[in-house]
């Protein structure tokens, strides 16, 4: 056997083992990988650190379009929680989502916080990261920003079009 199909056989086996041991299809990114969107989301009460962001509840949604007038669109999401003073946060499954022509969706904090929630690394109240797409078609992206005092109506809102990053395509290597 050569070593890559090796490899392959191995790392196929490791996905199996993962996603029966956390109850999960492992999806694999490769199909979907030619644009990726990460765009960055904030949700819920603030206050404990008044230097990360002011005193405050934040909320992000993400508005998902495909432009496409005659074609569905399948992708996958993610979330890719941060931490503050650089501690890593943890990284939720990919989900598949797909979108009829023409089609939206939105994604708010309660999908993010649930989607990160999986992971079962414990989480504080006020939540920051990438909410993060990978699709093989571009689509239209935009995420809505808003925030208020604890006790009080919205007071900020930023809207905020997600440019995609077009991702390198894997080079193929040469087999002995």
């Amino acid at each position: 056997m050569k070593p890559t199909m090796f490899c392959s056989v191995v790392f196929g086996v490791l996905l199996a083992s993962l996603s029966a041991a956390w109850g999960q299809a492992v999806i694999s990114p490769e199909p979907y990988a030619r644009y990726q969107y990460a765009a960055k989301f904030v949700c819920g009460p603030s206050g404990e650190n008044p230097l990360q962001v002011v005193k405050g509840t934040y909320a992000t949604a993400m508005n998902v379009h495909n432009p496409d007038l005659h074609q569905n669109v399948i992708f996958i999401k993610k979330v890719a929680v941060a931490f503050p003073e650089q501690k890593v946060g943890p990284v939720s499954w990919f989900v598949k989502a797909e979108l009829g022509p023409d089609q939206a969706f939105e994604v708010d904090c309660p999908e993010m916080i649930r989607m990160a929630a999986s992971t079962g690394t414990p989480l504080p109240l006020f939540l920051k990261g990438f909410f993060v797409i990978l699709t093989p078609m571009p689509l239209d992206v935009t995420a809505v920003y808003t925030a208020r005092p604890t006790d009080g109506q919205v007071s900020t809102m930023d809207i905020e079009v997600i440019q995609p990053r077009i991702m390198p395509t894997p080079t193929p290597t040469a087999t002995p």
